[in-house]
């Protein structure tokens, strides 16, 4: 399976290359996350960029990722957030 995800992670970093933290929102329920989430994954590796992935189903779930966890989110010292679109279900 190809995803624009590996390719995003790349621009990202060719954009700011300071970058070397990043969080991977995914949804969990999406049948191509697992192949979505190894892409993702081997393209950080090759980048020296350290991805935490996060799962989120909805936006309800992506807004309590930000509200009720703000303190795991800065303690992982993230820089940037990143999903795929049509991803999480509003």
């Amino acid at each position: 399976m190809w995803s624009l995800g590996p390719k995003r992670l790349e621009l990202l970093h060719e954009l700011v290359p300071a970058v070397t933290v990043v969080a991977f929102i995914i949804n969990p329920a999406n049948p191509n996350a697992p192949s979505q989430m190894r892409e993702v994954q081997a393209a950080a590796g090759a980048l020296g960029i350290r991805l935490h992935v996060l799962h989120a189903s909805s936006g309800r779930e992506l807004e309590l990722l930000s509200v009720s966890n703000p303190g795991t989110l800065k303690a992982r010292r993230l820089q940037a957030k990143m999903f795929l679109p049509g991803n999480i279900v509003h």
